[in-house]
């Protein structure tokens, strides 16, 4: 999907301030769990991997699938012309 002209700036605004704001807190993050350092006899490195490979997967698979969004897509925008298209 393209964006129209005057959208462009503001998302690209939130994905740059969402992109600071992430490697931030990443590191705070990665600070503190690094504190879990000899719980269950892992390492500090160790609980980052598994803690953040959860929160990726439990993202991922909330997320709705993709084949059902395309379809939805398609079966929306048939036969219509489409509002994004012009100045």
């Amino acid at each position: 999907m393209w964006y129209k002209r005057h959208e462009c700036g503001l998302r690209m605004a939130i994905f740059f301030s969402a992109a600071t704001a992430a490697g931030a807190f990443g590191g705070l993050l990665a600070r503190g769990i690094m504190d879990m350092r000899g719980i269950a006899g892992l390492g500090g490195w160790q609980w980052i991997f598994i803690i953040e490979g959860l929160i990726t997967f439990f993202v991922g698979t909330l997320r709705p699938d993709d084949e059902q969004r395309e379809e939805g897509n398609l079966t929306a925008d048939r036969g219509q012309p489409s509002s994004r298209t012009g100045p």
